[in-house]
């Protein structure tokens, strides 16, 4: 087969969970699959970055790239519906695979692979005026319509998608992220202290990790978090790390440590000198900082809403997310208790190893072979 990737998600200036499981998919089917013939498409104004460049390394892998200017690029697919991508990249194309919704025109005749990993934009509580209406001009039910198979990263996305879109179960396959094992177990922690010297972190820290927006319960984390330096014995700070969407949160709370986009090299770094990681999203489809954090051997606490009962398992504490005293009396539980924090250690560390890339590969790939 000659099958197409999207990888546009690779050059956002700030990498988020749909780049990272762009950039991982595609890494382990190139290194699970030397039979097939795959084409990386991507446009961006500038020159590609290396890292792209490596992906396509291998004999049966040729990068596919253009530089028309973005917003006149999308405009085009999405008032005319043209170029279609299957055929910019030349050739029968036997299959495109969409690691996220985007700005696409892919022929009629062209089968698609469709990842969704969740549908918040479809609650409007969740999102800016902006993000509001970039969903609505992508029109993820067009391609949610057009696409031969959709992948959903949890059996809780893939509910919320029969749900909210007239598609059949059949069509639906539920194949969840992976770890990469040798980034999180395998740290230089030579590099720890300038890790943190980078990002202004010192001494013992209960850590919160993803982007700073409202459905990831950021102002319920911060209850929770006065509660427990009222109540509870405790000589840490809440630190959260990531891209600051809403940046009335950082304004409101000038005595949290908001340090904002992390690099990926410090990542794990970040993860490893904290003493918990704190997720307690209302809507996730999936959360993959949970399992990087167990992998780390993080302990974690998380709520049980939407997909994250389903993706920690029983390796995490989880609480109601709109509960503040009950989130705050974990978190202490897990300060304060040697014990409990050592076992959720171990048990995360366990856990998370069922979790990786080259199973998420190999379901994904067998799904392509279902479409020859």
């Amino acid at each position: 087969m000659r099958i197409a990737i999207d990888i546009r998600s690779l050059i956002e200036p700030f990498p988020s969970g749909i780049s990272e499981y762009t950039k991982q998919i595609t890494r382990a089917l190139l290194e699970a699959d030397s039979q097939n013939e795959y084409h990386l498409f991507i446009n961006l104004a500038s020159k590609v970055p290396d890292s792209v460049k490596l992906l396509a390394s291998q004999d049966n892998v040729y990068l596919r790239e253009w530089h028309y200017p973005n917003k006149l690029f999308n405009a085009a697919l999405f008032l005319a519906q043209q170029p279609k991508l299957d055929r910019l990249i030349g050739g029968q194309v036997d299959l495109f695979f969409l690691p996220n919704i985007n700005f696409v025109a892919i022929s009629s005749d062209c089968p698609i692979v469709l990842t969704i990993h969740d549908i918040s934009f479809r609650y409007n509580s969740f999102y800016s005026a902006r993000g509001k209406f970039w969903h609505r001009v992508v029109v993820p039910q067009r391609l949610i319509q057009q696409a031969s198979k959709i992948i959903t990263v949890s059996a809780s996305t893939k509910q919320d998608v029969l749900n909210h879109y007239d598609v059949p179960a059949e069509r639906i396959q539920v194949i969840h992220h992976g770890v990469d094992h040798d980034r999180f177990n395998n740290i230089d922690e030579t590099k720890s202290d300038a890790a943190l010297n980078k990002y202004g972190i010192v001494g013992k820290y209960v850590l919160y990790f993803g982007t700073v927006e409202s459905r990831k319960n950021i102002s319920g984390l911060i209850e929770a978090w006065q509660i427990v330096q009222k109540k509870y014995n405790t000589d840490h700070q809440l630190v959260i790390a990531g891209r600051i969407v809403d940046q009335s949160l950082a304004r409101r709370w000038p005595s949290v440590r908001f340090i904002g986009y992390v690099d990926e090299d410090a990542k794990p770094h970040i993860f490893q000198k904290a003493t918990v990681l704190v997720y307690p999203s209302y809507f996730e489809g999936f959360g993959l900082p949970v399992l990087e954090a167990m992998a780390t051997g993080l302990p974690v606490i998380s709520s049980f809403s939407t997909s994250l009962s389903e993706i920690a398992g029983d390796a995490a504490l989880l609480v109601d997310p709109y509960n503040s005293e009950e989130l705050a009396l974990a978190i202490a539980n897990v300060l304060n208790d040697v014990t409990l924090r050592e076992k959720m250690i171990t048990k995360g560390k366990d856990y998370s190893k069922k979790f990786t890339w080259a199973n998420t590969a190999k379901q994904t790939l067998n799904l392509f072979k279902s479409l020859e």
